[in-house]
């Protein structure tokens, strides 16, 4: 089971890295993934620190 989180956070960051658009700029990308017992379960919190170039309401 370790080796799978292993893989999803690898899977994670090697996306995160080339995150790009022209009005946004990704500063800072934290991600805390918690295995809840032997089910199977996993609990995940992002925080995402994002710089806008011009106004904007939020990012997709």
């Amino acid at each position: 089971m370790r080796f799978y989180n292993y893989i999803l956070i690898f899977a994670i960051w090697c996306f995160s890295e080339n995150a790009y658009a022209d009005y946004f700029s990704i500063r800072d990308y934290n991600i805390d993934i918690t295995v809840l017992g032997k089910q199977g379960l996993f609990e995940v919190h992002e925080e995402i620190t994002v710089e806008f170039n011009e106004p904007r309401r939020g990012y997709f």
